[in-house]
């Protein structure tokens, strides 16, 4: 061994121990022929490998490497060569087949780079000395599972210490490129760069078990000089040891441990025989000893699960872990030991940053955002029952457009049709408890008060009408038995009785099927206000197969546009020009993030339906409680009461139909300006509503919003000053500027509800680290395990997403180990939550 050497030539010698009797020694190229190739009888002395690695002055002669000493070797490559390939990018696929072959196994190799461009070696190193039989078998075995071409050479290619020689690495690195590369140079399998001075930082040295087991598996391993058998017989005492192993006991999950077996025996590609060994009579009866299979099945069916492993469609691509979790011991199973050693230290940990909260923030309404002649009843409200105002102001904005309802429309665009209702649908998300009733019913009192008056109106007119029936009654039998008996006069009571039906008119209701909303549309077609204690069992009876109907009537209905035809056998039939509903109610976080979930996943019954709530707003908090110590400003709610007094005397506006108002010119240029903004983002122009589909539905339905809540803000206006409504003019831009102002308050609210999708949710991260304090996660659990608990805000692919986010965050780590078939991943903690730490 070359002695006195400087630093970076005793790291080079310790990876590149030259024979310590021969070498090889390289000059050049001439064209494409090498010029001198020689094998020299003579050690190599500490100068020659100095000047390989160019220390003082660059050497043109390199040295070539023969690999290992007569006791064995402790490292060994595959030679690829550039005359086996069609192509320089056949070659480059052919390496990265093999590099993810010994990554399969966890086996670390290093590909050297070539200046040449000519081959590629890739080098392989061993912690302890092993046969140069071994060696080259266990390259041997991933040549072969890389499908390389037959004529591809691994080194060493002998069984002495005097076999061919590889030109070393590293020629002319302490002079060449800054001191640290030279003309060839290894590279991780990343591609990352290895210098000569950080070789111990970068190469980690296999266990000489790994080596000597891939020997076993390729058929052709020896010990201290012996054959140990015939080609396959490695791999064949694989199989019966696994078959001696599933013996042992019946596991708990018969598919995935079969599945697991198989698996294993298939990377040693003995998956027939260990497909033979599982249907044996012994295991059969291990394994079914419950009856629950005979033979004839049991054969059946794992040819099945071999057949899909071979076919790559199982989805249980586990191992040895899996079977070891079963509790197999595998202890005299001869497969590959594929774990890091203590060579490879755990990379250092950074310091955890701290949980983000569950989800984005929403800001609460400032008191200029509500319209002027319903803001003091609100804010008085807002005060007294210590909610946050966008609570009850969307709530009485959804009220006043379901007031208005068909009585006027809007025509926000000069060269269209398109005409928008102004019912509104509103939701608002509160935790139990929080008074969600009063949240959206206290803000529709005046509607209240109309219902109540309408009732007592209904009550006395219909008491008028029945007194009118008798009379009319008597009168026809006085005139059939007089004798001034007319058909005239007969055919004039029954059309005097026709026009005593009377009809109750309606503002809103609280429980009606849509049969039922349909009569009550069909007496009241302006439309009406549905209030709803729970919207989750609304929505989620509208998702149900069997109420088609229904959500097509609500659907119908949310357009305030649309007619319906009720057919029935024992109601008849029911027609309603335009079903016309605004929707108050309120909805709990949980189910609304299943309603969410739903929504981004397009399953059956969705249809937007929660997209729908344009009025959608989820407070922060209620904020802080304090007891009233006044009574309510009652003259602030009167005010508002005569303005929907007002709005209420505008209807019937005509025989026609609603009446129509369009923008005035300032307000129509604002509006087209907004919308095509509006447009672009929704049909792609927005990188973040591309990723997020069920966002983008829901802004979609804001082209409506805005035109909707601008109608609602220039009626309220006008019927503050008692205006009649054919003396109400367009509507102003000052009233749009208001609704775009409402709009993007609401966009941030959404993003709130829709936060998982867009990325901002940290739920699922917050739920695992819960876990991980509470122990049910410790440090080395397999994340397939976990991902199959299906925790709650964790299940499928939440719970990849949660653990990206903890990664991200520093609490842990994804980590690949040992496996019989493809990598197992587990779940590394950071040490502060390992046993003993605190979270």
């Amino acid at each position: 061994m070359p002695s006195a050497l400087t630093a970076p030539a005793e790291l080079f010698a310790a990876y590149f121990l030259p024979n310590p009797l021969k070498h090889g020694r390289f000059k050049g190229w001439k064209g494409t022929k090498k010029i001198v190739e020689t094998l020299e009888g003579q050690p190599v002395t500490v100068a020659m490998l100095e000047k390989h690695l160019g220390v003082g002055k660059f050497l043109p002669s390199a040295l070539g490497y023969l690999p290992g000493t007569f006791d064995g070797t402790l490292s060994g490559a595959v030679d690829m060569d550039a005359k086996d390939y069609p192509s320089v990018e056949a070659l480059a696929a052919a390496k990265e087949r093999l590099l993810a072959e010994c990554a399969a196994l966890n086996v670390e190799v290093y590909p050297e780079r070539s200046s040449s461009g000519r081959g590629c070696h890739v080098w392989l190193f061993t912690d302890d000395l092993v046969t140069y039989r071994d060696m080259r078998a266990a390259l041997r075995f991933f040549v072969n599972r890389a499908a390389l071409p037959a004529s591809t050479e691994v080194f060493p290619k002998g069984d002495d210490a005097a076999s061919n020689w590889l030109i070393m690495p590293y020629h002319g690195a302490l002079w060449q490129n800054g001191g640290r590369l030279g003309a060839t140079y290894l590279e991780t399998t990343d591609g990352e760069a290895i210098p000569v001075d950080e070789l111990d930082e970068w190469i980690t040295r296999n266990p000489a078990s790994v080596v000597r087991n891939l020997a076993a598996l390729e058929g052709q391993r020896t010990t201290a000089g012996t054959s140990s058998g015939s080609s396959g017989e490695g791999a064949l005492a694989l199989v019966n040891a696994l078959a001696r192993a599933a013996l042992q006991k019946a596991p708990s999950a018969r598919h995935d441990a079969a599945a697991a077996f198989l698996n294993v025996a298939h990377r040693a590609e003995q998956l027939e025989a260990m497909l033979t060994a599982l249907g044996g009579e012994d295991v059969h009866a291990v394994w079914c000893a419950d009856g629950s299979r005979d033979l004839d099945e049991w054969r059946d069916e794992i040819a099945r699960w071999a057949e899909h492993i071979e076919e790559g469609k199982s989805d249980r691509q586990r191992g040895f872990p899996y079977l070891k979790e079963q509790g197999f011991d595998l202890s005299a199973v001869p497969l590959p030991s594929t774990a890091k050693t203590a060579e490879s230290p755990e990379e250092p940990w950074g310091e955890r940053q701290s949980l983000p909260p569950v989800r984005p923030s929403a800001p609460t309404m400032p008191p200029d955002m509500v319209p002027a002649s319903i803001r003091a009843w609100l804010l008085d409200l807002a005060e007294l029952t210590c909610v946050p105002l966008e609570c009850v102001a969307a709530s009485a904005i959804a009220a006043f457009s379901g007031l208005l309802g068909r009585t006027v429309v809007l025509k926000p665009e000069r060269f269209t049709s398109w005409r928008v209702v102004p019912n509104l649908w509103y939701a608002v998300v509160a935790p139990p408890g929080s008074m969600k009733t009063f949240l959206y019913g206290e803000p529709t009192r005046f509607l209240k008060v109309l219902e109540e008056r309408a009732r007592q109106a209904f009550e006395d007119a219909k008491l008028e009408a029945e007194v009118e029936a008798e009379a009319l009654k008597f009168e026809e039998a006085q005139l059939k038995k007089g004798k001034s008996f007319s058909r005239e006069k007969l055919l004039d009571l029954k059309r005097r009785a026709q026009t005593l039906d009377v009809t109750c008119k309606r503002y809103y209701v609280n429980d009606a099927t849509p049969e039922k909303l349909g009569e009550l549309l069909n007496e009241n077609p302006r439309g009406f206000v549905v209030l709803k204690d729970e919207l989750a069992a609304f929505i989620d009876q509208l998702k149900r197969e069997d109420q088609a109907t229904a959500r097509g009537f609500y659907l119908s209905a949310w357009d305030g546009n649309e007619g319906y035809t009720f057919d029935r056998i024992q109601r008849g039939t029911i027609r309603i020009p335009a079903t016309c509903l605004s929707i108050i109610g309120a909805i709990q976080e949980g189910p609304l993030q299943k309603f969410v979930n739903d929504s981004r996943s397009g399953s059956a019954g969705d249809q937007g339906m929660l997209q729908r709530f344009q009025l959608l707003v989820w407070p922060d908090n209620l904020g802080e409680w304090k007891r009233p110590t006044r009574r309510g400003n009652e003259a602030a709610f009167d005010a508002v009461l005569r303005v929907a007094e007002v709005i209420d005397r505008w209807y019937p506006p005509s025989e026609d139909g609603p009446h129509v108002l369009t923008f005035d010119e300032e307000a129509r240029g604002l509006f087209e300006a907004w919308r095509d903004t509006l447009e672009v983002r929704t049909r792609g122009g927005d990188e973040e509503l591309r990723r997020a589909g069920s966002f983008a539905s829901h802004l979609g339905k804001y082209r409506s919003l805005v035109p909707s809540l601008a109608l609602v803000f220039h009626a309220l206006e006008h019927a503050e000053r008692n205006a009649r409504l054919d003396d109400v003019p367009p509507v102003s831009a000052d009233a749009l500027e208001l609704a775009l102002n409402w709009a993007e308050f609401l966009e941030v609210h959404a993003r709130k509800v829709y936060a998982a999708e867009l990325g901002l949710s940290f739920a699922g991260v917050r739920a695992l680290a819960e876990k991980i304090k509470a122990g049910a996660v410790k440090d080395g659990m397999d994340t397939y395990t976990l991902r199959r608990k299906d925790w709650q805000l964790l299940q499928g692919s939440l719970f990849d997403e949660a653990l990206d986010g903890l990664v991200s965050l520093g609490w842990a780590r994804r980590v690949e180990v040992e496996t019989g078939g493809r990598p197992r991943e587990v779940f590394r903690l950071h040490p502060d939550l390992r046993e003993g730490g605190e979270a």
